[in-house]
């Protein structure tokens, strides 16, 4: 199973911690961590996936500051390459201030990645 999780604030990171503690500890899930690039303070990012002991992100979208359209448009733009190239079987996208914007609920989310793995 592959799995894109996706997350950009702080907060957001916490929450999402214990979803990767326990794919790491069962194995046979390829999980994909995305930060959007919300907080991308890189001395602030590095300590805190130091201290929640989880990997860091394996994609940075990097999407920056920005007024709300620009954020949006970057965050979805640079989210659906790697959705086409991971194939994912599922998306998290932990749902507060930036990362929801990629996805504002859940059947938003089924819309994004479904076609594109050929679902309706």
């Amino acid at each position: 199973m592959k799995l894109i999780v996706v997350a950009g604030a702080r907060p957001n990171f916490m929450k999402v911690a214990p979803l990767l503690w326990e794919v790491n500890r069962r194995g046979g899930i390829e999980a994909y961590l995305v930060h959007t690039g919300q907080h991308y303070d890189e001395r602030m990012s590095k300590l805190f996936f130091e201290e929640l002991e989880t990997p860091r992100p394996d994609v940075d979208l990097g999407v920056g500051s920005g007024s709300h359209a620009v954020q949006t448009a970057e965050v979805m733009k640079r989210f659906e390459p790697g959705v086409l190239e991971r194939k994912p079987d599922a998306v998290v996208v932990r749902r507060r201030q930036f990362d929801h914007r990629l996805c504002p609920d859940r059947r938003q989310a089924g819309r994004l990645v479904g076609p594109l793995r050929g679902r309706p």
